[in-house]
């Protein structure tokens, strides 16, 4: 078997992935509509805005029997690593998946991306069945529930046109104060400003679990990025807003995004009412309003994919009073990595025998996983012995070393003695690298809470108990 990685603009390449694609999809939920060779061809060339990524494949035979999604933010979230593995149904259970993991966390460190997360679809009680090896295949590798996301369907005419006007008008008179204003394609110039405001606030907004991710920026120019994505993707975009009067602010905005023929459906993307403005039913006639232009324009669509947050009450009610139904969960499994640059800081450390000589040897200093975040990692350098060291050696083993950043300036020295003849852990030395490289990093992100430096009198003791000394100096 051979693993490596594809050219997404090799057609032939990119034949052979659809056709594994296809059939992971027709084994594992056969009730989801499959989307088409030209649609995934699409997905896979043009990157979302902000994101980029890799695809892996194991080969046997010619044929392509695995196949590895990676994916990557390139502006916010820079600790964030997403992948998905799937194997063909003919070749599961070989270990063709464990190889294809093998890369993940290679891949992720190698861009300093600390936490990992991948999905996979589960059974709910009465829906179609659904293999469970996924998830406890993650959880054998480490990996946590993160978040629990249900798939919804509602075909696009499971309401009588009466039944949605009665809704649409039971909610009108809450928000007298507001427009609802539909469109297909680009958004009206006007309104743009006010929808990129909003929609930085998705991530503020929607439940996440315990998925770590900070708020994007998203100004008029990354909004045109994100419409430019829909139409290389050859996505119908059917938007409806509400507009509030006397301020001319988008309020509440939802998204019909509908794949190239010959599909049949779409995919409902995300609802939102500025907090601001919530009380005032915008949700539900936004998404009447999106049903009912896109029942008219583009009538080769007759069912709707959808997914919440299985906590996301508010959201769960209007669907299902537009009769949205449950398909299965999406199970969102999470692992957090330390940095191999963070976690493995090597050097030699200069020990003396009572004799005076010097023996050199190599020791690796690990910090747990879920310390520090950060993208400028240091490098632990070795500090040469002093000349009085030579000709007055200690009675005990010691040794010295720096801490310097990635600029190549020394930021720490710590020293450690001990006369039962034990190694201080030296993690308080890596910690002050952390705190100054922290700050340095934190100030740039503003990510929330993503560092944590932890104190370097609480870290300054060595393993051992009967280690009564313990010396550390800072240095500009």
């Amino acid at each position: 078997m051979q693993i490596k990685k594809i050219d997404v603009h090799d057609s032939a390449a990119v034949a052979k992935l659809y056709e594994l694609t296809e059939a992971v999809h027709s084994f594992d939920h056969p009730d989801i509509s499959v989307r088409s060779l030209r649609d995934m061809t699409n997905k896979w060339r043009h990157p979302w805005p902000g994101e980029d990524g890799e695809i892996w494949v194991a080969i046997s035979d010619g044929r392509f029997v695995g196949k590895l999604e990676l994916g990557w933010p390139t502006r916010e979230n820079l600790h964030f690593f997403e992948f998905s593995i799937e194997v063909h149904p003919d070749y599961r259970r070989q270990g063709i998946g464990t190889a294809l993991y093998d890369l993940v966390e290679k891949n992720a460190s190698a861009r300093g991306r600390t936490e990992l997360v991948t999905s996979t679809k589960a059974q709910i009680d009465g829906g179609a069945p659904r293999p469970g090896t996924a998830a406890e295949f993650l959880k054998r590798l480490g990996y946590k529930l993160a978040l629990t996301e249900v798939t919804r369907e509602c075909a696009v005419d499971t309401l009588s046109r009466a039944e949605e006007q009665e809704l649409y008008d039971k909610a009108l008179p809450h928000a007298s104060d507001y427009d609802i204003v539909s469109w297909i394609g680009s958004a009206p110039e006007k309104l743009v400003p006010s929808i990129s405001d909003l929609e930085s606030k998705i991530l503020l907004e929607v439940p996440l679990g315990d998925v770590d991710l900070e708020a994007e920026t998203i100004d008029v120019a990354r909004f045109l990025e994100l419409e430019e994505s829909y139409r290389k993707w050859e996505f119908a975009q059917v938007q409806t807003v509400a507009v509030h009067r006397d301020t001319n602010t988008v309020a509440a905005n939802t998204l019909f995004a509908v794949p190239v023929e010959p599909a049949d459906f779409a995919f409902q993307m995300i609802t939102i009412v500025d907090p601001a403005h919530r009380g005032h039913r915008l949700g539900i006639l936004c998404k009447i309003a999106n049903l009912w232009q896109m029942r008219e324009h583009i009538p080769r669509v007759k069912k709707i994919y959808t997914g919440n947050a299985d906590v996301n009450s508010q959201m769960i009610s209007i669907n299902e009073q537009l009769g949205y139904f449950t398909v299965d969960n999406d199970l969102a499994f999470k692992k957090v990595i330390a940095q191999a640059s963070d976690t493995q800081l090597s050097f030699h450390q200069h020990r003396y025998c009572r004799a005076g000589r010097k023996t050199p040897a190599r020791h690796s200093h690990f910090l747990t996983a879920n310390t520090v975040r950060t993208t400028a990692p240091a490098q632990l350098q070795s500090v040469p012995p002093t000349a009085s060291q030579h000709r007055d050696p200690p009675r005990f083993p010691s040794y010295e070393s720096s801490c310097r950043d990635r600029d190549g300036h020394v930021i720490g020295v710590t020293t450690h003695s001990c006369p039962q003849g034990c190694i201080g852990e030296a993690t308080h030395q890596l910690t002050l690298v952390f705190v100054r490289l922290s700050q340095r990093e934190g100030a740039r992100r503003k990510s929330r809470g993503a560092f944590r430096p932890f104190s370097p009198s609480v870290h300054g003791e060595c393993r051992n108990p009967r280690c009564v000394q313990s010396m550390f100096t800072r240095k500009a």
